[in-house]
C-alpha cells in the first residue's frame, strides 16, 4: 500500500480529479475510444491499485458533491425518459428489467456465497447492488457521440427503470438484514 497523499482542500482535490480525468478521456480520444473509458480507466487505476492520493477525509468531505453529482445524473436522466414514446419498447423493457432483477442478483449470491464463501447478510446487499447500471457512463457516451433516436431512448429507459429496481429492492434487503 503506497501512501503519499496530503491534506488537500476538498475542492482541490475535486480539481486535481478533474484534471486528472479530463487528461485520461483525451487520451483515450486519441486512440478513437469514447473519453468515458479513459476517465474510468484512471479511476480504476486510482481506486484500486493500494495507490493513496488522498486522505480519507479528504475524501468524505466531497460527499456533498457527490451527492449533488449524482442528483445532477439522475435529472439528465429524468430528462431524456419519456415513457409514452416506449410503449413499443414496454415488453422488451418489462423482460430485461425482470431478467436483470432476477438472474443477475441470483448469479452473484452464488458465486459469493458458495465459492468465495462470504456470510449471507453482504452477500444478498452485493446481490442487490450489481443490478444497478452506471446512468453516468450511459449519459456520457450518449452526449459525447451525440446518439439518439429509438435505441438510446430505450437504452435510457432501460438504465433508468434498472436503478429504480435496484433502489427498491436495496432498501428492502436492508430493512430486513
Amino acid at each position: 500500500d503506497i501512501s503519499f497523499y496530503y491534506e488537500f482542500n476538498p475542492i482541490l482535490s475535486l480539481a486535481i480529479l478533474l484534471v486528472i480525468g479530463l487528461a485520461a478521456g483525451r487520451v483515450s480520444r486519441f486512440f478513437g475510444l469514447p473519453a468515458i473509458i479513459g476517465q474510468i480507466l484512471v479511476g480504476l487505476v486510482i481506486g484500486s491499485t493500494g495507490i493513496n492520493l488522498f486522505s480519507h477525509s479528504s475524501i468524505t468531505s466531497l460527499d456533498l458533491i457527490t451527492e449533488f453529482a449524482f442528483g445532477l445524473v439522475a435529472l439528465s436522466v429524468g430528462d431524456k425518459l419519456n415513457f409514452s414514446r416506449l410503449r413499443n419498447a414496454s415488453k422488451r423493457l418489462s423482460f430485461l428489467l425482470i431478467s436483470e432483477c432476477t438472474i443477475l442478483p441470483l448469479f452473484v449470491f452464488v458465486i459469493l456465497r458458495f465459492v468465495v464463501k462470504i456470510e449471507v447478510i453482504p452477500v444478498l446487499v452485493f446481490s442487490v447492488l450489481a443490478i444497478s447500471t452506471a446512468p453516468a457512463t450511459i449519459i456520457a457516451l450518449v452526449k459525447e457521440r451525440g446518439a439518439h433516436g429509438v435505441f438510446v431512448k430505450t437504452l435510457i429507459a432501460a438504465v433508468a427503470l434498472n436503478n429504480i429496481a435496484c433502489i427498491v429492492l436495496f432498501e428492502i434487503v436492508i430493512a430486513i438484514v
